[in-house]
């Protein structure tokens, strides 16, 4: 069972180091926008990840539902890793030094997200229900910072 969960989670990773570069790629030749976040893009993969978030939270103690469950932790690590690849336009209005600073910032926030997705994931996989709800609640926590200091103010 150990080796089974072991080699799904590589291939979990394989999959998510996969669609990194495909989006980030995405992003640097200007699909879906110019690297930065015009019009909705950024906008509907925080709302798909807070929606798959709430889905979890609400059915996370089923165990009847961990597929799905796993199905939901999969594509918020998708959007957390294409998200991470956009630029905030509230950063992006932003110039020279203050910018950059701005990019790391962001970028290392969504990778804070990634790895809590992942313990997410490992909770969910191991059946353990109270220790997936708390890592939701720290992945609110990150929101809640990024929010604070990325989203645009009209928000």
């Amino acid at each position: 069972m150990r080796s089974t969960l072991k080699a799904t989670g590589l291939a979990g990773v394989m999959v998510l180091v996969a669609i990194s570069l495909a989006g980030l790629a995405a992003a640097e030749r200007g699909e879906g926008g110019d690297g930065n976040a015009k019009g909705d893009n950024l906008e509907h993969l925080m709302k798909s990840m807070e929606k798959g978030l709430n889905a979890i939270k609400k059915d996370v103690k089923d165990e009847k539902q961990q597929a799905r469950m796993l199905q939901l932790v999969a594509q918020f690590e998708k959007d957390v890793l294409t998200a991470k690849g956009i630029i905030p336009g509230r950063i992006a209005r932003k110039t020279g030094d203050e910018k950059d600073k701005a990019i790391a910032e962001y970028r290392g926030m969504m990778s804070n997200v990634l790895r809590q997705a992942l313990d997410l994931e490992d909770s969910i996989s191991e059946n353990k229900p109270d220790e997936a709800l708390k890592v939701i609640d720290q992945i609110v926590e990150i929101e809640k910072q990024g929010h604070k200091e990325f989203r645009p103010k009209e928000h």
